[in-house]
């Protein structure tokens, strides 16, 4: 079978969307190898990969707007934990990470005290890595001012985009919210 121009199809596998194409994507393709299905402009609206084919109506599973909005708020969490993680770097070890807030706690301490019994875990790292304890405190609290307004930016923007979900009353609307990254980080 030879693919349309302007026409967008599906393939089906195990009663599951698997792909969707164009010609452009796929010119042409053997039906004995391959289950293809041509969508509908309406099925273009909310049709993705991974929803259910019903052989008996030989037509894909449209699902309720309660479920469609589910999907995209899950979508939408997902896209935020993959840049919430990467403002923390994928390269500092989790129990690091885990001490950040005892760093920033420390660092606090000893910015009002200047004592360094109120931040032994900074006093050991700076003594460790051959630093000014005060370098260090500075560099802590000005890296976590910056992660606090990045993720407070992430996490705005997530609970907006998930309000602007819940209120859709079609599935165009819920289609038209898209994740762009307010950081810039996935563009």
């Amino acid at each position: 079978m030879k693919a349309q121009d302007n026409i967008t199809y599906v393939v089906i596998s195990a009663n599951i969307v698997s792909q969707i194409f164009t010609k452009e994507d796929m010119s042409e393709w053997n039906e004995d190898n391959i289950h293809v299905l041509e969508l509908s402009d309406y099925e273009k609206q909310w049709v993705e990969i991974g929803m259910q084919y019903d052989e008996a109506t030989n037509s894909i599973v449209q699902p309720s707007l309660q479920e469609y909005k589910t999907k995209r708020i899950e979508f939408i969490n997902t896209m935020f934990e993959l840049e919430s993680q990467s403002l923390k770097g994928d390269l500092v070890p989790q129990d690091e990470q885990l001490s950040w807030s005892i760093q920033e706690s420390e660092a606090r301490a000893y910015n009002i005290s200047k004592n360094p019994q109120d931040c032994p875990m900074l006093n050991t790292l700076s003594q460790a890595r051959g630093i000014e304890l005060q370098a260090l405190v500075l560099k802590v609290l000005e890296k976590n001012t910056a992660y606090a307004n990045s993720i407070a930016t992430l996490i705005g923007y997530r609970q907006s985009l998930q309000d602007k979900i819940e209120a859709c009353v079609d599935f165009k609307e819920v289609l038209n919210i898209q994740y762009i990254s307010p950081l810039g980080l996935n563009q």
